[in-house]
């Protein structure tokens, strides 16, 4: 999970309780990662913590469904929402239109692009992505910018 660290400084610098929602998806529940911390945000007040997993296995007694459900439940206010978004791409596409269809800006959506990155400096293009360069622009790009290079395929 690329973003323990944000999730670790919002528990530092808490804002007013449930201002702060993580929201956690995986294939199956042996595939949660952080699974200690992610009891540990449960328990505490500084955060919402709503975990999902796509297919439930025999111990499994928490929600199962796609990762996108769980979206209108942790946007409060749409108009005061920025989401850090990291996954596999189509993940993140899903997520990325699941908050624009309750109302978050695409300016204030951000998304970890880390598509076949090689040189680290713009010079191999591996990484590039229509005009963009993930390793020199990115990789973390607002949607309004990451869409449209999104809908260049991967080599």
């Amino acid at each position: 999970m690329k973003l323990r660290p944000v999730v670790d400084a919002a528990r530092v610098r808490p804002s007013a309780p449930g201002r702060t929602t993580v929201v956690v998806g995986a294939r199956h529940p042996d595939q949660l990662l952080y699974r200690r911390e992610l009891r540990e945000w449960s328990a505490g007040r500084d955060l919402g913590v709503s975990i999902t997993v796509d297919v439930a296995g025999p111990d499994w007694d928490g929600d199962v469904g796609v990762v996108t459900r769980l979206v209108p439940g942790a946007v409060a206010d749409p108009h005061r929402t920025v989401a850090l978004v990291c996954g596999p791409e189509p993940m993140m596409r899903f997520t990325a239109l699941a908050l624009l269809d309750v109302g978050v800006d695409p300016s204030d959506i951000y998304v970890s692009l880390e598509r076949n990155m090689m040189c680290g400096v713009a010079q191999c293009g591996h990484c590039q992505l229509g005009p963009a360069f993930v390793c020199r622009e990115g990789p973390v790009l607002d949607w309004a910018t990451a869409a449209p290079l999104l809908e260049v395929r991967e080599r």
